[in-house]
């Protein structure tokens, strides 16, 4: 795992950053699993229940990459925030 997290970190710091990871990443994942990605994403950023500018940010940049439509994002997004919900 170590090892993983070192090559993502060099990864981050090339030219391309993230933007570049996450192009890498639109290419190796299969298009019917993008959909499913972006939901991992989303579910990781909205698991405290609080969304900052900053995870707003990256998953606006994933969407991007993966070329989600709207319906899909609001779909995902909706049912995160379903099933995070808590009743008090």
């Amino acid at each position: 795992l170590v090892a993983v997290a070192q090559a993502c970190q060099k990864l981050l710091h090339e030219k391309d950053g993230l933007e570049g990871v996450l192009t890498q990443v639109a290419e190796a994942l299969p298009e019917r699993l993008r959909d499913t990605a972006y939901a991992a994403a989303f579910e990781v950023a909205a698991i405290d229940l609080e969304m900052r500018m900053e995870e707003v940010r990256v998953l606006q940049l994933i969407r991007r990459q993966l070329d989600l439509d709207t319906l899909t994002v609001a779909a995902i997004g909706r049912a995160a925030k379903a099933r995070l919900r808590t009743l008090t």
